[in-house]
């Protein structure tokens, strides 16, 4: 049973009127959590300290307790404070937004009596944060406990959490003399630790980093800034350095700077071989491009591609995939249940989509991400033949889309094995189809000109023939021209005019399929066609074989490549009737 009980209720935004029925309750909490505190070095000891009352029956200490488990996060901007622990939407403590009037009361009552400052400065931060009271008065009373705890406990903790706590509520509520002292105890602190043999990590860098989010004009941080320079060698610390260092200048001031950065990542590079050695040449060149250093980015781009495949020190690894020969039979004859050629390849085209529905493939991947949620955050740079880096995801939709077209990839990959030996069975079982009738057959929706279709038919042959360079050199082109007639038949706006030096043209294949789906073409296919042939991160068929990184293709790359013409040139299209309607299939 609490020794507190409200006098009335109250809104959450002012609990000003709480009396309290025995003081001495308060009291003798706020003395226990003082003697929590007496060995403490973090917030999260006091509440483990406190737990062993808690067994003790007292409902009381389990309501303070809460108060030090919560996490001080800092971000851009001003901290928050958010539970220690949360698995979907459950917490512990609950989000302190909703902390009851009663803890709060609890709260209140322990702030008024506490001597330790650790637990004075939690609690009157809270306290701040629910508006409890005078806020400028609990403002200024958390900070004074900040100050005076940041002397007690360990740097990194003064360091993380309560100097930048204490200089962001001084700022807020327009305590300057507040922010004055605490920047200069935060420079004193950053001084001892960069005369320190081994200063804590991290620490020296974020005690100067929150003088600098004040705006703190004291002359040491530019000082201590280079101190920390030439004592804190590692890349990742004169990388935050000289980006610290960057937002105290302005102008001409910036260049060098920011060229010491491009030149830190280069030296850093040449320390090192394979995928470590690329990643930093990559981050210079982009660091070299964002900051406009022509000179710095070619130097990266020049080192970058000197590297070669077997420089990256990459493994493979692989996995088996048990199908049962009975069931892969079973789908093999679905391909081949025809009466003739006609129809064999009628479903070959459409039997299924080769990637698998976009909805399935969605569930999937968030059903791995939330199985695997480390694995997703795994840092993944997609190389070319060359080792060349492709594409880097770095926000959570990026790695969402960037693992739907793996998966997409993976399944058509796997479909491409059936595919090759449903096409290469197709003659033997049916015969291979007269030219001229597969011509005609070919050519008889309008979007598919005589050309076109003779194309078509020479790309089977050469499948067929054992030919697949051939079969997928001739067939790729004709996969843009068909995709672009159906779009031009339905009266799309596609063509780019000129603009300035760069001549009118039609958009790329990736545009091109994308606006397919403006037709009505479902999302599934679109995506297939993408990830078959012009997405990066997919096979991207299209290009590589343009650009000679596809010079020996496989029977599953030419058999995708046949899947993609058959199914475009017999796709179901909307006819023009003589009257101007149409008439949809």
């Amino acid at each position: 049973m609490s020794p507190f009980s409200l006098a009335r209720s109250h809104t959450a935004a002012s609990l000003k009127e709480f009396a309290f029925m025995e003081a001495g309750g308060a009291r003798e909490l706020a003395t226990l959590a003082d003697e929590a505190a007496l060995d403490a070095e973090d917030m999260h000891d006091i509440a483990s300290t406190l737990r062993g009352h808690v067994a003790e029956g007292r409902d009381d200490v389990d309501q303070l307790l809460e108060a030090f488990e919560y996490v001080h996060q800092l971000g851009e901007g001003r901290g928050r404070f958010i539970p220690a622990m949360q698995m979907g939407e459950r917490t512990y403590p609950v989000p302190l937004e909703r902390v009851p009037q009663d803890t709060l009361a609890i709260w209140t009552a322990v702030a008024t009596f506490a001597e330790h400052p650790a637990v004075r400065a939690r609690l009157q931060d809270l306290l701040f944060h629910r508006r409890v009271d005078n806020g400028r008065e609990r403002a200024s009373s958390a900070v004074d406990a900040y100050l005076e705890l940041s002397r007690r406990w360990p740097t990194i903790q003064a360091a993380v959490e309560l100097l930048p706590r204490a200089l962001d509520l001084s700022q807020r509520v327009g305590l300057s003399e507040r922010v004055n002292a605490g920047c200069s105890l935060a420079l004193d602190l950053a001084a001892e630790q960069l005369d320190h043999p081994q200063p804590k990590p991290g620490a020296p860098l974020q005690l100067l980093r929150s003088t600098i989010e004040v705006g703190c004009d004291d002359p040491r941080v530019d000082e201590l800034l280079q101190r920390a320079r030439d004592v804190l060698p590692s890349l990742w610390d004169t990388k935050s350095t000289i980006e610290l260092q960057l937002r105290r200048v302005a102008g001409d001031e910036r260049h060098p700077l920011n060229r010491q950065l491009v030149l830190r990542h280069l030296d850093e590079a040449e320390q090192h071989t394979g995928m470590r050695r690329a990643r930093l040449l990559q981050d210079a060149a982009e660091l070299a491009r964002d900051r406009q250093l022509p000179d710095l980015h070619k130097r990266s781009i020049r080192h970058l591609q000197q590297l070669h495949a077997d420089d990256l020190e990459m493994e493979t690894i692989e996995t088996e995939v048990q199908v049962p020969a009975e069931e892969i039979r079973k789908v093999f004859e679905a391909y081949l249940d025809a009466s003739d050629w006609r129809e064999a390849l009628e479903r070959f085209a459409f039997l299924q989509v080769p990637t698998g529905t976009t909805e399935r493939n969605r569930r999937q991947v968030a059903e791995q991400q939330q199985d695997s949620p480390l694995l997703s955050m795994v840092s993944t740079v997609i190389y070319d033949a060359d080792a060349m880096p492709i594409y880097r995801p770095s926000t959570e939709e990026e790695r969402f889309e960037f693992d739907l077209v793996r998966t997409e990839a993976f399944h058509l990959q796997f479909w491409a094995h059936l595919a090759a030996d449903v096409l290469r069975e197709l003659p033997r079982r049916f015969g291979s189809p007269p030219f001229r009738d597969l011509e005609s057959w070919l050519s008889e929706a309008p979007h598919v000109s005589d050309d076109v279709a003779r194309s078509i038919r020479r790309a089977l042959k050469h499948f067929w023939a054992g030919e697949y360079e051939a079969s997928v050199a001739v067939g790729i082109p004709r996969i843009e021209a068909m995709v672009r007639q159906l779009l031009l038949q339905a009266d799309a706006a596609i063509y780019r005019l000129q603009r300035g030096d760069t001549p009118g043209q039609y958009p790329g294949l990736l545009k091109l399929v994308e606006a397919l789906e403006g037709l009505g073409l479902p999302e599934t296919i679109v995506r297939y066609l993408n990830t078959a042939f012009t997405r990066a991160t997919g096979l991207n068929l299209r290009n590589a074989f343009a650009h000679g990184a596809l010079a020996d293709p496989s029977p599953q790359v030419a058999a995708i490549v046949c899947h993609a013409l058959v199914f475009l040139a017999r796709l179901p299209v909307a006819a023009d009737n003589d009257d101007g309607s149409t008439d949809g299939q």
